[in-house]
């Protein structure tokens, strides 16, 4: 399927968000393996049912960790964390921590721009895979931000937040689809296979 005109229909189900996140995790548990990688899941000791489009939002989960273990080398610590944050409005924070190379600060905001890349990445890419994941977010009501540490003496640190309002009816969604049209006159046609 293809991401098309700046926007897509949202499919949001009930689902447990503890449960989506580990079957994530166990996905790449393999490559991490390989890699000597410590992969942790960190979240709720019991379940957490909210509304949200889960193909969207494990797309957006995968393109994360899969730049994760792109970027983290043999031996590192990659984590996913979920959280709760209540302030004002209710919303879910999951997070995509490791100690690869890290991203500049003058590329924070440059990396969520369509083939745009990181400075210190070597390895090649397209540039969509992040800049596709941010427009999926956003298309749930959410947002993707990110915080880089390159260590000088200490650990690299980089830490992606895909932030989701937490809704526990569908009504919400419905509700929010209305007021909230994804519209990018930039927008590219971006296929997932090959971000």
């Amino acid at each position: 399927r293809r991401f098309e005109n700046g926007h897509d229909d949202l499919i949001p189900e009930k689902i447990d968000l503890v449960s989506f996140g580990s079957a994530i995790i166990e996905s790449f548990q393999q490559i991490a393996e390989q890699r000597s990688i410590s992969l942790h899941f960190t979240s709720p000791a019991t379940p957490f049912y909210i509304f949200f489009d889960g193909d969207k939002t494990e797309k957006i989960l995968y393109n994360l960790l899969s730049n994760s273990f792109k970027f983290t080398p043999y031996g590192g610590v990659i984590q996913i964390r979920i959280n709760q944050i209540t302030n004002n409005a209710s919303i879910t924070a999951i997070e995509v921590i490791d100690n690869g190379i890290g991203i500049l600060p003058a590329d924070l905001e440059r990396i969520f721009k369509p083939f745009q890349q990181g400075r210190l990445n070597k390895t090649g890419g397209t540039g969509l895979g992040l800049a596709y994941s941010k427009a999926l977010a956003e298309l749930q009501g959410g947002t993707i931000s990110v915080e880089s540490i390159i260590g000088k003496g200490t650990q690299n640190y980089t830490n992606f937040t895909l932030s989701l309002p937490v809704r526990t009816e569908d009504k919400e969604i419905k509700d929010a689809e209305t007021i909230k049209d994804v519209h990018n006159s930039n927008a590219v046609n971006i296929d997932p296979m090959e971000v």
